[in-house]
């Protein structure tokens, strides 16, 4: 019983940290891809799902990179 209680964890756990890992290697492209300016500020914020009510044009780059900055810090 022990030897299938610790597989069955396993395998129930393992798609969660997968999925984690491909969100985090997604947002990390993104805010490197932006800081190296291969992508725009209106770009960056579209892949990084963030929103674009309230501000103009001129803080799109400000708002994507902002969001980059507080993402590492909270790692």
């Amino acid at each position: 019983m022990k030897r299938l209680l610790l597989p069955l964890i396993l395998g129930l756990l393992l798609p969660m940290v997968a999925q984690a890992s491909d969100k985090d290697f997604k947002v990390r492209d993104t805010c490197a891809r932006l800081s190296i300016k291969e992508i725009s500020g209106k770009e960056a914020m579209k892949l990084l799902n963030l929103s674009f009510q309230g501000i103009g044009q001129e803080q799109y780059h400000f708002r994507a990179k902002s969001y980059c900055l507080k993402y590492k810090r909270n790692l």
